[in-house]
């Protein structure tokens, strides 16, 4: 997605604070040095939107939704090496 992300992830040793901040310095850093046009320009927002999924079917209905986000803009769907196995599909 051009504009935004969706994430899913499983219960963590680390608070959700913890790894936004992680991937948000990371992922800004190379966004940066790959368009260093960008630089003082906003790159994450400042408060994600967080949500706790706490059964399967809560689980399974957020993925099929983050699945099938790109369709609804018009994008091919997404691949991506790191996404693993939930339960019986991908996600």
């Amino acid at each position: 997605m051009p504009e935004h992300v969706h994430l899913c992830v499983r219960i963590h040793r680390d608070k959700y604070e913890q790894m936004w901040e992680r991937a948000t310095v990371a992922t800004r850093e190379a966004i940066r040095a790959d368009r260093p046009q960008l630089t003082g320009h906003r790159i994450w927002a400042e408060r994600p939107f967080a949500v706790y999924l706490t059964s399967p079917e809560d689980i399974r209905r957020t993925i099929g939704y983050v699945e099938g986000n790109p369709a609804k803009h018009g994008l091919p769907a997404q691949t991506w090496d790191f996404v693993v196995l939930y339960g019986d599909r991908v996600g």
